[in-house]
């Protein structure tokens, strides 16, 4: 499978995930990421968004619908900037604030990826 293909398979999770009866781990393997996750970059990530921009508004809506005590976020500030940040139970350290919606998204959507890819390893050595 190409880069350009499990990319877009990437950008086009929260779609699927509202689609299909899968899990977001699910739909993570299936797209081939976990053979090269290190050639998946920001760079590409932000191309497969320029490309297209709809995707933004479902990773803003993936962040916001989240249920969890620790994970990565993604919004829109009041100041029209996009945030991406982490939070748990005891920390939360500074944001990053990005004004390119693409450049917010492709990071964060990286930060998600690579946090399910690393919950889905430690559930294997379990």
């Amino acid at each position: 499978m190409s880069i350009e293909n499990i990319v877009e398979k990437i950008v086009s999770m929260p779609r699927d995930l509202a689609r299909a009866n899968k899990s977001a781990a699910r739909l993570l393997q299936e797209s081939g990421y976990l053979k090269s996750p290190a050639g998946i970059t920001i760079e590409a990530l932000v191309e497969a968004l320029e490309k297209s921009p709809h995707y933004i508004e479902e990773w803003l809506t993936w962040s916001n619908n989240k249920r969890v005590s620790a994970g990565w976020y993604f919004q829109l500030s009041g100041s029209g900037n996009y945030i991406v940040g982490y939070f748990s139970g005891t920390e939360r350290p500074p944001p990053s604030t990005y004004v390119s919606a693409q450049t917010a998204a492709a990071n964060f959507i990286k930060c998600e990826i690579e946090d399910i890819r690393r919950s889905m390893s430690l559930q294997l050595r379990a």
